[in-house]
């Protein structure tokens, strides 16, 4: 049986032991116990909204190598090869630790 406490904490006890929940405690309908659940849930902020998609978005080191060559291979197929950005330093970087990452994941 479901009993609203004095402060709105709502408690799950069989009417037996009723004697032990807080003193002013009314028993309620499953219904009554379900709309107070769902007013008790806090919508999350802004802050923690904007929060948690920064962290679903999160550039990683290997997000940020895929993109690296992805946009390097297709400046290539764009213009049939006149501008090859893997022979940029920093580029060819990134394509070498991509081929060691590459070779350790394929012994995990």
């Amino acid at each position: 049986m479901n009993y609203k406490a004095p402060d709105n904490s709502i408690h799950v006890i069989e009417p037996e032991y009723a004697h032990l929940l807080p003193v002013g405690s009314i028993a309620i309908t499953d219904e009554e116990a379900e709309a107070l659940r769902l007013a008790a849930i806090v919508p999350p902020s802004t802050f923690d909204l904007l929060a948690k998609l920064d962290a679903d978005n999160t550039l990683t080191q290997r997000n940020l190598r895929e993109v690296i060559l992805l946009m390097a291979e297709g400046f290539k197929q764009a213009t049939g090869g006149a501008l090859d950005l893997s022979q940029v330093r920093g580029v060819a970087i990134v394509a070498a630790v991509e081929a060691q990452a590459e070779a350790l994941r394929v012994q995990l």
